[in-house]
């Protein structure tokens, strides 16, 4: 009995190996899937010129899938001749030479197009491969025509002339397109201030995919109401007229959204001022899971967020490199209130003055990883942590603590002290009074304990000489246990959990500079060092 499963049977869960030479291994476990209820069993060891044509196919396509446009057809060419049997297939599939790439030779091509007859086509275009406008209208023409099998499309039109085409795309019938990246590279020749430009006119019903790299496009199409995957990306040099609202009016025509990507780093954005929620019309986006928000101004983030709830989100990431204004933290508290039963991931990389906080509470239960972030001194960020641990259990595991930053010291501590479930903790650069706050004096005097029992591994990074000398004078007063112990009392937490120090240094210290630390912590064994890091691990 024959193996007459198809690729279509198969998750995709296992990869092919891009080396050749590893390709047996894959082939063992796909073999497994095929021949699992089949009579039929087939030595694992033989060659794989003994595999059925099914299973042969399904290899073909995984290793093509990791080639690159360029060189796929002549890939594909390679595998044709190969042997009789392997052209055989090859020829016979015409899926597999549906793809064309302007990186292409006109042969390679010509070739494509002939033998993928009416299989769906992923196109991708890049100006910058043509040497003539008559090479590149050819390219073009032919996709153009062929628009009703448009799978997968990338188009990188880095020229006014170029750029002028895509207005051709208004009227094109795309039933089949399911992923779409335009990219317009630089700012000459793009469109005309507030101008965007439609596309497909509305008949792209499987559009599921989405990224515009700046590049502006009329929202007004209902082409994205089945949208999965939304990327956004420019600068106001390419997108001279959005404004924040033109974000949410196009984020309420993709209400099936599960990826969430907006970043623009300048651009005239409409005078946001300090918009209360109830002031604008929600946007709900139920199913998104990770949404990602880099913006250049600080109102226009607050617009945009105030107005976003995202209940099933588990990753957020906020960046802002706005010094001059605000994010108003109502606002902040708004959008992530709305995925408090969902969140697992916060990353917040704020300038200066663009968090306000006051009142904070009970972020999430489930949040596991936080990284807070900000170009310059501000005085609220600490406060996000410092005010989280209310009657909801809260147990971020890493915490990245930049000192040079000017973080006040009380929020620190207040950072430390209130999230006891701390497994790694990075302290980067001048460290020495945040040192302190990893232990402190409990009611009896000269008795010391460790603020994070939980805590497995520290980095001192860029460290200063001062604050490894008072990290080695805490060490000698908190040895904790008996075996340790000479008579001071001294109870500390350290050992418990501490497998690994990482200390990388500013300057290149000695053996002799750095080694009263360790000595300090002698429980510790094993070393490694370089000149700039010393490490020891348990």
């Amino acid at each position: 009995m024959s193996c007459s499963s198809t690729a279509s049977d198969w998750d995709g869960s296992d990869r092919i190996s891009e080396e050749p030479h590893l390709i047996g291994l894959s082939y063992r476990t796909l073999h497994r899937r095929h021949v699992a209820d089949s009579t039929q069993h087939l030595d694992c060891s033989s060659p794989i010129s003994h595999l059925p044509d099914e299973l042969l196919l399904d290899i073909f396509i995984l290793a093509l899938a990791a080639s690159s446009h360029k060189g796929y057809i002549r890939d594909i060419v390679s595998l044709q001749l190969a042997s009789k049997r392997w052209s055989r297939i090859v020829l016979g599939t015409p899926s597999l030479w549906g793809r064309i790439s302007s990186s292409n030779s006109n042969r390679e091509r010509s070739v494509a197009v002939l033998r993928s007859k009416e299989s769906p086509l992923w196109v991708d275009y890049n100006d910058n491969d043509f040497d003539n406008d008559e090479d590149r209208s050819r390219f073009i023409n032919y996709a153009i025509r062929n628009a009703y099998r448009w799978q997968l499309v990338k188009f990188v039109a880095a020229r006014a002339n170029t750029l002028a085409l895509l207005r051709d795309f208004a009227p094109l019938s795309v039933p089949l397109l399911e992923e779409l990246t335009i990219w317009r590279p630089g700012a000459d020749g793009g469109p005309s201030e507030g101008e965007s430009i439609d596309i497909f006119g509305g008949t792209a019903g499987r559009l599921r995919h989405v990224s515009l790299i700046y590049f502006p496009i009329l929202w007004s199409s209902q082409i994205f109401s089945r949208l999965e995957t939304l990327k956004i990306n420019g600068t106001a040099a390419s997108l001279s007229g959005i404004f924040a609202n033109d974000i949410t009016d196009a984020l309420r025509r993709c209400p099936n959204l599960r990826t969430l990507e907006v970043g623009y780093s300048r651009g005239r954005w409409a005078n946001v001022s300090d918009v209360k929620p109830l002031e604008v019309e929600i946007v709900h986006l139920p199913f998104l899971t990770s949404f990602t928000l880099a913006i250049g101004n600080a109102p226009a983030l607050s617009w945009i967020i105030a107005t976003i709830r995202i209940p099933a989100c588990t990753q957020l990431c906020l960046m802002c490199n706005d010094p001059t204004r605000n994010i108003f933290s109502h606002h902040l508290i708004a959008i992530l209130s709305s995925a408090i039963r969902s969140l697992v991931k916060i990353e917040l990389r704020l300038s200066a003055s663009s968090l306000v906080l006051s009142g904070w509470s009970n972020l999430a239960e489930r949040v596991i990883d936080i990284t807070l972030n900000h170009m310059s001194p501000c005085e609220d960020l600490a406060s996000l942590i410092a005010h989280t641990t209310g009657s909801v259990q809260w147990p971020p595991t890493d915490a990245y603590i930049s000192c040079e930053d000017s973080l006040p010291f009380n929020q620190v501590a207040g950072i430390l002290r209130n999230v006891s479930s701390i497994t790694e903790l990075a302290l980067i650069g001048n460290s020495d009074q945040y040192i302190i706050l990893l232990s402190h004096p409990t009611h009896n005097d000269g008795i010391y304990e460790w603020v994070l029992p939980n805590l497995e591994k520290l980095a001192l990074l860029h460290c200063p000489q001062n604050s490894l000398q008072i990290l080695t004078d805490l060490s000698r007063k908190r040895r904790g246990g008996t075996e340790m112990d000479r008579g001071d009392g001294a109870q500390l937490g350290l050992r418990k959990k501490l497998e690994t120090i990482d200390v990388r240094m500013r300057d290149i210290w000695g053996r002799a500079q750095i080694g009263p630390f360790f000595t300090a912590l002698r429980e510790l064994k094993g070393d490694t060092w370089d000149g700039h890091r010393f490490s020891r691990s348990l």
